[in-house]
């Protein structure tokens, strides 16, 4: 606690540095918020059998404060949840905050700050709405833990559409259980595009990856990438791409290369359809691996909502999951498949929709073995009185795998009343 809360103040004055300009030329606006969520989640171990299942009731009020002023943006949100456990009448207090500041230093010099803090036992409504550095797995059982996402970038435009980018992120991840796998991760790096005409482009990249586990060998990791661009007319662009990855650990894991290269296309249909393709190879030399790399993305927007059908494929590396379960797996040969509807039924009433499968066998396994897991979800929301929504989900998740003990399925489902407000604008 005491190293998160030194990393919040340095990111503070950092903020306070950037954000210079006088109260009388900003705009601020205070916000708040609160919201009652009663949950269920039937197999709250993640077991194959003998279920145990979890009701809860979570109180979350919040705070948002927002203040912009001409070249700078600042935002900060607060929210403190007590969830009251209705079977085993224990109780627990979770944290959720975050800011973030980005100031245009010059019209061709830009800095952005972030940090965002979770304490909390529950990595789903940890990942809702937010899109999150530290990525934890769905197949986590609901141990207390606390993350800590700090990041800084620059963006400078040498020249006109390219740009040099550097910056540093910062992670930790803490878990209170004994045979969980608490992390830190530091990655600084650095992205350079060039615009050599109206149709050609490149973006090189190199991340500098150190991984301190508690549990796992600690890690390095050197990541270099290079994309080449041509934009042929306004509606197409093909593009190559080529990402070399060479991990080192310190101790008894093996030390691996990957080399994945790509070919691709991204196509505009029409004024409603997006599609992006692209597929190659995928290489590791330990173990020896070759797998058929891919990815598609084809976007529909609909007079009333948005459909997002997805595949990808090739190696994936795993290290960073935040596994509560032992078991610390690095590396798959992976397929997966997934669509998402976002659909508005009518003015006030908002619905979505999801499905994804995925396929990962586990090469670095002795023996290597597979697992399948299908994700599914569904939620409404209504929109009352201006300041007020209901809003329920449901979520289902299986995983079918060679190891017994990792079979599972998963019911989850929840009822939220909300309300949000500006209290303040000066």
């Amino acid at each position: 606690m005491k190293r998160h809360l030194c990393y919040s103040l340095l990111l503070l004055i950092c903020t306070s540095l950037i954000l210079t300009e006088t109260s009388s030329s900003r705009e601020n606006i205070l916000s708040g918020s609160i919201s009652v969520r009663q949950g269920y989640d039937n197999n709250i171990n993640r077991t194959d059998s003998d279920h145990i299942s979890r009701t809860y009731t979570t109180i979350l009020p919040g705070i948002t404060l927002n203040s912009r002023g001409s070249n700078d943006n600042f935002t900060f949100d607060y929210s403190i949840g007590y969830t009251e456990d209705n079977e085993r009448t224990d109780s627990e207090i979770d944290h959720y905050l975050s800011l973030v500041a980005e100031k245009d230093v010059s019209s061709q010099f830009r800095i952005e700050i972030s940090e965002a803090y979770t304490r909390s036992d529950n990595s789903y409504l940890y990942a809702e709405g937010v899109e999150r550095e530290i990525v934890l797995t769905g197949d986590r059982i609901n141990d207390r833990f606390w993350t800590n996402e700090a990041a800084i970038r620059t963006d400078f435009e040498y020249y006109r559409d390219s740009i040099l980018s550097f910056g540093y992120i910062h992670n930790i991840l803490d878990n209170e259980s004994l045979t969980s796998s608490d992390y830190v991760r530091h990655n600084p790096f650095v992205e350079l595009s060039y615009r050599f005409s109206p149709q050609w482009s490149i973006l090189t990249t190199y991340n500098y990856i150190n991984g301190n586990f508690d549990f796992e060998d600690d890690l390095e990791t050197h990541n270099p990438s290079i994309r080449l661009n041509y934009r042929s007319n306004p509606q197409n662009l093909y593009f190559g791409t080529y990402e070399y990855n060479e991990t080192d650990y310190d101790g008894t894991s093996v030390d691996y290369e990957v080399h994945i290269g790509h070919l691709g296309w991204e196509h505009q249909i029409d004024h409603q359809t997006d599609l992006v393709i692209s597929a190659g190879a995928a290489e590791i030399d330990n173990p020896n691996e070759q797998a058929f790399s891919y990815d598609a993305l084809l976007i529909k927007r609909l007079q009333r909502g948005v459909l997002t059908i997805e595949g990808s494929g090739g190696i994936d590396e795993r290290q960073f999951l935040g596994e509560n379960d032992g078991d610390f797996d690095d590396l798959t040969k992976f397929w997966s498949a997934g669509s998402t509807l976002t659909f508005q039924l009518a003015e006030r009433i908002s619905s979505d929709m999801n499905v994804v499968y995925r396929n990962d066998e586990f090469i670095n396994r002795s023996p290597v073995n597979t697992e399948k897991s299908f994700t599914a979800g569904l939620g409404l929301s209504w929109n009352f009185y201006r300041w007020f929504t209901i809003a329920t989900r449901y979520s289902y998740r299986q995983v079918d795998a060679d190891i017994a003990s990792d079979d599972y399925d998963n019911h989850r489902v929840y009822v939220e009343l909300s309300a949000a407000k500006e209290l303040w604008r000066w």
